[in-house]
């Protein structure tokens, strides 16, 4: 209170009067009368509480702490709870031991020796469990003030020994694990090597016999996390795909800033594609590879792809692109403005298209309420993710001049009419009209502003704006400049379009209330239409697409948005199972796209072999529709998953339902 009254709040005051209030109490104690002072009534309190034991007067008092503590819930006057109706009950769990775990790890950062602070921390992540408001709060003080050193400490958790030993069963069994070396290229401006994990289901004679590769770039902020922080994923991947999985540890910043990650990361791919993955003991014929990565390992990948495709010389391109939640933009802004691609047509089940009006807005198909970007947010009761027949929708990313097609019925927006007015009434009239024909006319939108996701998701569990503004300056490194984040390098979702052109098949995949998910929507809104207006024909066969005869051609671009969730669902799998359907279904997505780059190949070159065997009947029984099967390890069960994608010139998109049990 003290340092406040002075106006320079500080730690070291607080300290001090918490020792004075403890030394007070300890001398009264010590040195009172056995009947208590005489003020306030206390001797004749003393005399009514003998009665009681003094276990009883212990729990008493600690009761009567308790309830003061809580008395604004108890009387209705305590603080509303966004998180609440925002998030799905699954996700919403598993952030609450996120940020425990992340308030424990936190808190004891600072404790030498290295086994002592493994123990407390787990310790005080225990204590942060059970007092939920205390760990959210903790961990808004630190973010507040956000350090390399807390990024680490916070992300890298799962280093922890105990933590390691009590996901152990839910990393699936793999034969191959380990490190990996890789040398720089001849002439590179770097010495150091490329360090990599490598993982693979099956033995060294079918590691020889494999010429497909995933290679992947782990996320963490650019600052934090390597292979081993991913390894439940990474290992999922392994042994859905029957694929190697390498994972490249790249540098991290400060230590290592832009554009180091990035150089190293296309080194790494040049390196394995000339050896044709002999490196790494692959059979040395054609190699296809698919790149990951997620969050920051996202941005690395894609701007790898832009080397490639920049490149002097030319380099075989990669197979496919599989994003996740990707940090694909620096301008962090309050406004999504019309020149974005913020309007999206889609189909639900019954292939009626519906308006929407902003890429973070995902409707649930339940009771809509107004939710902090003016989307619709659910206040779902238990509900598991099923897996079902995909929905595969159409979208089509506009660049609009305030114009935007408009459902019947919809009135022009009033001037005088309040924002939230405005956006009640277009939830009304959706919930009571949901499936409506588009019209072909037009009604201007110049009142209508939607807020970015990275603005309306500003106080996301996972990823705060000081994180994402700390990470950035770290990233940057000593050369940041104003203006710098208008380079496509560094916010890939400004790329010339005719790079975005030539990009072979990309998944983007992210949470429906991440506040990275405008990067995801906008990204693939751009690729679309970059593929669309490409006059070069021979420019988009010669990026690796397969030939689409089955009447799905989607011009290479697949988006799966869970409306539930925000970032990193991918390391939480062990505290949240519905995590590993997006796991599983990156990995089929990758199967079908190895699958479709060696039909393609088989159909140029007719009776061509390879390692792997002959792979002309599989493409040849390959069907019509999407049909997917994930095998889970360890007796966890099958799931199957199938659906068609109708229509030409579309762009994949799937919204991942959540349906409430009974």
């Amino acid at each position: 209170m003290f340092d406040y009254l002075s106006g320079r709040p500080s730690i070291a005051w607080r300290r001090k009067e918490v020792y004075s209030v403890i030394i007070l109490c300890v001398w009264l104690i010590s040195t009172g009368s056995q009947s208590g002072p005489r003020i306030l009534g206390i001797r004749r309190m003393n005399r009514l509480l003998q009665r009681f034991s003094p276990w009883k007067l212990i729990l008493g008092t600690v009761t009567a702490v308790y309830s003061l503590r809580h008395f604004d819930k108890l009387v209705g006057l305590h603080a509303p709870d966004p998180p609440a109706h925002l998030y799905s009950p699954a996700y919403m769990r598993a952030t609450w031991l996120t940020l425990g775990l992340d308030a424990g790890f936190a808190t004891a950062m600072s404790i030498r020796p290295t086994w002592l602070r493994d123990i407390c921390s787990m310790v005080f992540s225990v204590y942060y469990f059970l007092h939920g408001d205390e760990a959210d709060e903790k961990m808004r003080k630190f973010r507040e003030v956000c350090t390399v050193e807390l990024l680490r400490a916070t992300w890298d958790k799962t280093s922890n020994p105990y933590i390691r030993a009590f996901t152990y069963f839910e990393r699936p069994y793999i034969h191959i694990r380990r490190k990996i070396i890789i040398p720089r290229l001849p002439g590179s401006q770097y010495a150091r090597p490329i360090t990599a994990w490598l993982f693979f289901a099956g033995d060294e004679s079918a590691l020889r016999r494999t010429t497909d590769l995933v290679l992947d770039f782990p996320g963490g902020g650019f600052v934090a996390m390597g292979p081993l922080h991913h390894e439940e994923r990474l290992r999922s991947w392994a042994v859905i795909t029957e694929k190697p999985v390498l994972s490249v540890e790249y540098c991290k910043a400060p230590e290592y800033p832009y554009p180091y990650a990035i150089d190293e990361g296309f080194d790494a791919y040049c390196t394995i594609m000339e050896t044709h993955g002999r490196l790494l003991g692959m059979s040395g014929e054609k190699l296809n590879i698919i790149m990951s990565g997620d969050s920051a390992g996202g941005n690395i990948a894609v701007n790898v792809m832009f080397k490639i495709l920049e490149s002097p010389t030319p380099i075989e391109h990669p197979a496919g692109l599989a994003l996740t939640y990707p940090a694909l933009n620096f301008a962090i802004t309050s406004w999504s403005w019309p020149r974005d691609p913020n309007v999206v047509i889609s189909e639900h089940e019954n292939g009626e298209n519906t308006i929407r009006t902003s890429p973070t807005c995902y409707p649930n198909l339940v009771s809509p309420q107004i939710g902090p970007l003016g989307g619709n947010a659910t206040a779902a009761g238990p509900s598991k993710l099923r897996r079902k027949s995909s929905q595969w929708h159409s979208v089509v990313a506009i660049q609009t001049d305030g114009q935007v097609v408009a459902p019947p019925g919809v009135p022009y927006p009033r001037t005088n009419a309040s924002l939230f007015e405005k956006q009640q009434e277009q939830v009304l009239l959706a919930k009571e009209n949901p499936h409506v024909h588009a019209m072909n006319g037009t009604i201007p939108q110049s009142t209508q502003v939607t807020m970015s996701s990275r603005a309306g998701y500003l106080n996301d569990r996972i990823i705060s704006p000081s994180m994402m503004w700390a990470m950035a300056i770290m990233y940057l490194g000593p050369r940041w400049q104003p203006g710098l984040e208008a380079d496509y390098h560094i916010s890939p979702i400004l790329a010339p379009s005719k790079l975005l052109a030539r990009f072979p098949p990309v998944l983007l995949q992210c949470g429906g209330k991440d506040p990275l998910v405008d990067d995801t929507m906008i990204f693939a809104g751009r690729i679309r239409e970059a593929k669309m207006h490409s006059k070069n024909e021979e420019t988009v066969r010669a990026a690796g697409m397969p030939d689409m005869d089955d009447g799905s051609a989607n011009l290479g671009v697949d988006t799966q948005i869970f409306p539930d969730w925000s970032h990193g669902y991918l390391q939480m799998p062990s505290i949240m199972r519905d995590a590993r359907a997006a796991i599983n279904d990156i990995a089929e997505w990758m199967t079908e796209t190895f699958q479709g780059n060696h039909c393609s190949e088989l159909r140029e070159n007719p009776g061509t072999r390879t390692a792997e065997g002959d792979r002309t009947s599989a493409c040849n029984g390959k069907g019509d529709g999407r049909q997917k099967q994930v095998r889970e390890e360890k007796g966890r069960g099958r799931m199957e998953s199938e659906g068609e994608a109708e229509g030409e010139d579309m762009m994949m998109f799937t919204v991942r339902k959540r349906r409430s049990e009974g």
